[in-house]
């Protein structure tokens, strides 16, 4: 192995270091580990990106299967077709940390140099959602808690999906108990829409271990909240 790039955004330094990939010196390449006269190197992180907006191309798949003639090999994984679904990384880092959790917020600040969430701007997010109701239509699934970047920021995208009268099945991922106030907007926004938490453990002194603080009161709460107001499913995941 003769480089490793580090951190939780590589785009920019492994475009750095194709650009400069026959020069001797890599000192100026963020983020890289490499050898140099049989000598390990180490750069610092210091790409971290306090947005991810910049590293979507939400017709990225298409050009490849343009590109390649051959649909099989750029899907997402083998069985995408059977039951298709878009992911969107509306953020990269964590406000929690759980104890189990390679993802934490600690482990993001000791291994990745991020000291707090990134998040994708509200216009990239409907510039994708635009495309996947243009050309599949198929579930959407909005990876980490889009709760996380607060009240303004999930309230700006809602309006837009609003605006935009975009219309497909989504799916979001809870950290902490839901809430009247963001149950009511999703209602307000989604026609169909799932909801997904992780307790972990049905023992609320073991969940407070892990680093969560909330109660089985507070997710069959959660559960009564999100029913009330037209939630189509509420996935629960234990470790076993």
């Amino acid at each position: 192995i003769d480089y490793v790039l580090k951190g939780d955004s590589c785009e920019y330094p492994l475009l750095k270091l194709i650009e400069n990939l026959n020069k001797t010196d890599k000192e100026d390449i963020p983020n890289l580990s490499w050898r140099k006269n049989n000598m390990n190197k180490s750069n610092p992180i210091t790409n971290v990106p306090e947005t991810i907006s910049f590293v979507i191309d939400p017709k990225f798949m298409l050009k490849l299967i343009i590109r390649d003639m051959d649909i099989d090999a750029n899907l997402p994984y083998r069985s995408w077709l059977d039951e298709p679904t878009m992911p969107i990384l509306t953020s990269k880092g964590c406000l929690y940390n759980c104890v189990n959790c390679g993802g934490s917020n600690e482990c993001y600040k000791r291994i990745y140099n991020r000291k707090k969430p990134a998040f994708m701007e509200p216009d990239k997010v409907i510039e994708q959602l635009r495309l996947n109701e243009e050309y599949i239509k198929n579930p959407v699934f909005f990876l980490n808690d889009i709760r996380m970047g607060g009240k303004k920021y999930y309230t700006e995208i809602f309006e837009k999906i609003k605006k935009e009268k975009i219309d497909l099945p989504v799916v979001f991922e809870l950290f902490s108990p839901l809430t009247e106030e963001f149950a009511e907007s999703l209602k307000g926004t989604f026609a169909h829409y799932n909801l997904e938490m992780s307790p972990e453990d049905a023992s609320d002194e073991v969940r407070f271990c892990t680093g969560k603080n909330y109660t089985n009161a507070d997710v069959e709460k959660s559960i009564e909240i999100a029913l009330n107001n037209d939630c189509d499913k509420f996935d629960l995941f234990f470790a076993e």
